[in-house]
């Protein structure tokens, strides 16, 4: 979390290289990732400064519950989502976080990494398409337009 000014998007938390939570449960075992889990957790009760927390039984369930369910994070991306969740971003908790409510950030979040994922391939598929265009001979050019005009027939 100390780093966790530098990240300003949610392409710099995908992008930037960091270990998934898969990983780390593959490497250290689900001990260890929940552990990890358990830290952050931790640290935001103690951070947002809550009048009801998490009690320890809700820590260790959300944490096997975010290990199963978003395994497929980098450990950048758990940290831009605490980032947000501190900053205020996903609203108001009026002094209470539950695991029903940090479950439905991340399913924000997952929602906007779809979209955001979605639309990086869209502009790489359409970078693609137009170098080879721009590389194509007149000839094979001719052979593309009218192979996609038999498709339509």
């Amino acid at each position: 979390m100390a780093y966790s000014y530098k990240l300003t998007s949610i392409a710099e938390a995908i992008e930037l290289p960091a270990p998934t939570l898969s990983s780390v449960k593959r490497d250290y075992g689900t001990k260890m990732c929940e552990s990890y889990l358990m830290i952050w957790l931790v640290y935001l009760n103690e951070m947002l400064n809550l009048s009801r927390p998490m009690t320890e039984q809700q820590i260790t369930l959300c944490a096997s519950q975010i290990t199963a369910d978003y395994s497929y994070l980098k450990l950048t991306e758990l940290t831009f989502i605490a980032k947000r969740i501190l900053s205020g971003e996903y609203g108001e908790f009026y002094e209470r976080l539950g695991i029903d409510k940090l479950l439905t950030f991340f399913r924000q979040y997952d929602q906007e990494r779809f979209t955001f994922i979605e639309e990086q391939r869209q502009r790489e598929h359409t970078e693609f398409r137009y170098q080879e265009q721009a590389n194509e001979t007149p000839m094979e050019a001719f052979k593309r337009r009218l192979k996609k005009a038999y498709k339509w027939l």
